[in-house]
């Protein structure tokens, strides 16, 4: 596997830059943060105690530590991520082992395997994460030279001005929420001071000695310990109600759906690393093909789709005649079936670089294939996840978002084989 590791390591620069432009994409879309800012892209970024940056800082690096002042946004996506100094705008971060101990004087956004809030946040406060293995609580992950202990986490002394919301796997509140809080995860130990409602939902709840709620406290959760004390009413909701209802929390639906998109675009860009390190030319000829004509590939991929049909009863058809209807018409009918749907699912992967190398030539951009790829990737999945998300429409929307993928992908390799058989005879031609 030595030559695999070589190949990925090649692209690991590319697969930074790409996963950070992905995270200043989604964090546009849902901040607002201002296009002039400083972008840093490195494996180990420090900021001094010392330095201030008087601007937004985007920083992807496998080590971030924030030791100074950000006068704007931070946004920083690595392995392992702390923020020690002061930023005086918004905090949005992602990584493996995720630590803010110093003061955000507004949001904080966090998301993790381990997040830990140690320090003070002017506003709202979002968290989503920490991995947990029922029975066995928290999971340990070796990375990067370290053991990462998955979980949630504020700490005694963390302070929250506004509204806290916390989705995961399991969690730990301690310190003082200003606003109201907001938590969905299947463990939680609850020993926070809240100034205002208290809103739990988790499978398994203690209640600390420190635990205490000024407005109301409600919570649904099949199993207890012990007790928190509350100035409002003290609600605790069967937890056959929301079960019955087909209800589910509205922040533990947006964990669970924020977790499964990034395992999504995780997937693709996987599968795309493998195949730029193996066969280049699988992916670059069709996004070439549909670069030189987009309407072109499009149409045969809309041809290809409607004829899929039609071959794949022919070949379930065949199947049956010489080999049974049994064996040979259930077998090709799964292989089409799967092999269509794995397609469709996976057609981000080569559409995916198209799009990536438009989006950089527009932002004259030049990070590479990689990257190019796992940006316009996530855009195809984002555009769909959040569309997929509206009533009514949403699958509509959804379906069709992915039904262009697919076709440019298919039109994409169509053209390139009919491009290349073209220049082979030309060659011939010439030759001869």
């Amino acid at each position: 596997m030595d030559w695999l590791s070589t190949s990925l390591r090649k692209h690991r620069r590319g697969f930074r830059l790409g996963l950070s432009a992905l995270v200043v994409i989604s964090f546009l879309l849902f901040t607002g943060t201002a296009l002039a800012a400083q972008f840093t892209d490195d494996e180990v970024y420090h900021l001094a105690q010392d330095e201030v940056v008087h601007d937004d800082l985007i920083v992807f690096a496998r080590e971030i530590v924030i030791d100074g002042t950000v006068e704007g946004d931070l946004i920083a996506f690595g392995q392992f991520v702390t923020v020690n100094g002061e930023v005086t705008e918004d905090v949005n971060v992602a990584g493996a082992e995720v630590q803010i101990n110093g003061t955000v004087q507004d949001d904080v956004r966090a998301a993790g395997a381990a997040v830990r809030m140690n320090g003070r946040v002017g506003d709202d406060l979002f968290m989503a994460g920490g991995a947990f293995s029922p029975g066995l609580g928290a999971i340990t992950i070796p990375m990067g030279g370290k053991s990462v202990v998955t979980g949630l986490s504020t700490g005694q002394n963390a302070v929250v001005g506004g509204d806290a919301y916390v989705a995961g796997g399991s969690a730990t509140l301690q310190g003082n929420f200003r606003g109201s809080l907001f938590a969905a995860v299947a463990q939680l130990v609850f020993n926070a001071r809240v100034e205002g409602d208290a809103v739990l939902e988790s499978d398994d709840v203690t209640f600390g000695e420190n635990a205490s709620v000024a407005g109301n406290l409600t919570y649904t959760s099949p199993k207890e310990s012990g007790d928190a004390e509350a100035g409002g009413a003290v609600v605790k909701e069967p937890e056959a109600k929301a079960s019955d209802s087909g209800q589910r929390s509205p922040v533990l639906g947006f964990g669970w759906w924020l977790v499964r998109t990034i395992l999504i675009i995780a997937g693709i860009s996987l599968l795309g690393a493998v195949l730029l390190a193996l066969r280049r030319d699988v992916l670059s000829q069709p996004a070439n093909a549909i670069a030189r004509q987009p309407m072109m590939a499009g149409l045969y991929g809309i041809l290809a789709a409607v004829a899929s049909v039609p071959l794949s009863a022919a070949l379930v058809f065949l199947a049956a005649i010489f080999f049974g209807w049994f064996w040979g018409a259930f077998a090709a009918f799964a292989f089409c079936l799967g092999f269509l749907l794995l397609a469709w699912v996976l057609s981000p992967t080569l559409t995916g670089l198209w799009l990536g190398r438009l989006v950089f030539s527009w932002f004259n951009w030049n990070h590479g294939d990689y990257a190019a790829l796992v940006v316009g990737a996530s855009i195809i999945v984002l555009a769909g996840r959040i569309l997929g998300a509206i009533p009514c429409a949403g699958i509509l929307a959804h379906l069709l978002i992915y039904l262009a993928s697919f076709a440019f992908a298919a039109g994409g390799i169509l053209l390139s084989c009919i491009m290349s058989k073209t220049q082979d005879q030309r060659a011939l031609v010439e030759l001869s």
